[in-house]
């Protein structure tokens, strides 16, 4: 009886480790759909033209920065959309 409990214990332990690994899922950054330096859409704030920035500079008090960036280059709306939160 001791050796069946024991058999059965290692079995379901085996079974219970093979079904419930979880699922990886990797993120896909596919290059044909990635954004690229230059590339140009409608500004929601005054409809002119939105240039996305790979490197857009950020200056702040504590230190400055680069990050990527919609910005409107149209004279005084200067609407700024940062693709990373």
């Amino acid at each position: 009886m001791r050796l069946l409990t024991h058999v059965r214990d290692r079995i379901g332990h085996a079974l219970r480790h093979a079904v419930a690994r979880p699922v990886r899922h990797t993120e896909r950054r596919d290059a044909a759909m990635r954004l690229k330096d230059g590339a140009t859409r409608a500004c929601p704030a005054c409809t002119g033209v939105l240039l996305f920035r790979e490197s857009y500079r950020v200056m702040r008090t504590d230190r400055n920065t680069t990050e990527p960036a919609w910005v409107c280059h149209t004279h005084p709306c200067g609407y700024r959309e940062f693709v990373r939160k």
